[in-house]
């Protein structure tokens, strides 16, 4: 029961992680114009959280990087930046909220701990 607990508890966690950057996005998003400190601000914020650690987190931190480049090279402009990067992110809450409607039923026989995801 401890186990499955723990698995609830770090899920709960990854589900708030995209909602969390989409408000901390937001709130960066008010006080900057430029995609760069945009990103840059969005990504302060999470600096010291453990979620940070998250591979969508990572992907899309990664993405703004990216595009802050693309934009510094003149590939594109702060409005295409701005468009992929949320884009992105839209695409990754979808994921995340379509994982959420799976059910696992986790029963214990004996020792072990068998799960059965639906």
């Amino acid at each position: 029961m401890k186990r499955i607990n723990t698995v609830i508890f770090c899920v709960v966690l990854l589900i708030s992680g995209c909602a969390t950057i989409g408000s901390r996005q937001n709130e960066c998003e008010r006080q900057h114009s430029s995609f760069e400190k945009i990103v840059a601000c969005t990504k302060q914020a999470f600096a010291n959280d453990p979620r940070a650690n998250n591979d969508r987190i990572k992907l899309y931190f990664l993405k703004g990087d990216q595009l802050v480049e693309q934009i510094n090279e003149g590939k594109i402009t702060e409005l295409d930046a701005k468009t992929e990067w949320q884009a992105l992110y839209v695409q990754l809450r979808a994921q995340q909220r379509a994982e959420r409607v799976r059910y696992t039923n986790c029963q214990a026989f004996g020792g072990n701990l068998n799960c059965t995801t639906y």
